[in-house]
């Protein structure tokens, strides 16, 4: 009798020992540093040129397939922080590095945006605070761009998540119209690719490899 008051103690220290450390591991992300959201880069050049500053009204967003608790469910995260310039020379479009905050991501539970900062993106970790993609090629784009038409090609570049490197592709539709550029950005990348490890948790039955990407562009036309 006594060993098995024992053992049964011994199982609920273990237990209450796990779940403060999920409690501890999955406490609200940390806040955004004083740099949150990037400001853009361009410089002046010659040649009729125009600058698009993303701005208020944006976001980006990822959406990931997961079984939690025995039921299908997408979680989608979403943030506000993203920050660029697009550039219009002599009618053709370039787009500069954009960044995205990884702190300021947001699902429906606190817990999960803590788990993800914590044990996936390590997004508390100054070096992976933000997300990058730099662009290297764009193919498709109108010759020359005209404002009130609408525009649909591919950018190729660097995407950068949690230290790790790899070339995307996205797809993209945008218009130009009065001294605004909108548009939308898409792509599906592999979490394995980019090592984001799930934790083993047994409420989590299984999460998919595949994450959709998704970027709303606002960007105002500034002066330089």
């Amino acid at each position: 009798m006594k060993k098995t008051v024992i053992v049964s103690a011994t199982l609920l220290i273990i237990g209450l020992c796990a779940y403060l450390g999920y409690v501890y591991v999955t406490r609200p992300a940390p806040a955004p540093s004083d740099t949150s959201v990037l400001l853009g880069t361009a410089e002046t050049v010659s040649g009729e040129s125009a600058v698009y500053r993303i701005s208020v009204g944006s976001e980006a967003s990822f959406s990931i397939y997961e079984l939690l608790n025995g039921k299908d469910k997408t979680v989608v995260g979403v943030t506000p922080d993203i920050a660029g310039d697009i550039r219009v020379i002599n009618g053709v479009i370039e787009i500069g590095e954009l960044s995205i905050n990884a702190r300021t991501l947001r699902t429906d539970s606190l817990r999960r945006d803590g788990a993800i900062s914590r044990l996936i993106l390590k997004s508390d970790v100054p070096e992976n605070e933000f997300i990058t993609f730099s662009p290297r090629s764009i193919s498709g784009a109108p010759k020359k761009v005209r404002e009130g038409e609408d525009m649909s090609f591919s950018v190729t570049g660097d995407l950068t998540i949690s230290g790790v490197t790899r070339s995307e592709t996205f797809e993209v539709t945008a218009r130009i119209e009065e001294g605004v550029l909108s548009g939308m950005a898409q792509a599906t990348i592999s979490r394995k690719a980019y090592s984001l490890v799930v934790p083993n948790l047994p409420f989590i039955a299984n999460v998919a490899d595949a994450v959709e990407l998704k970027a709303t562009i606002a960007a105002s036309q500034i002066s330089l």
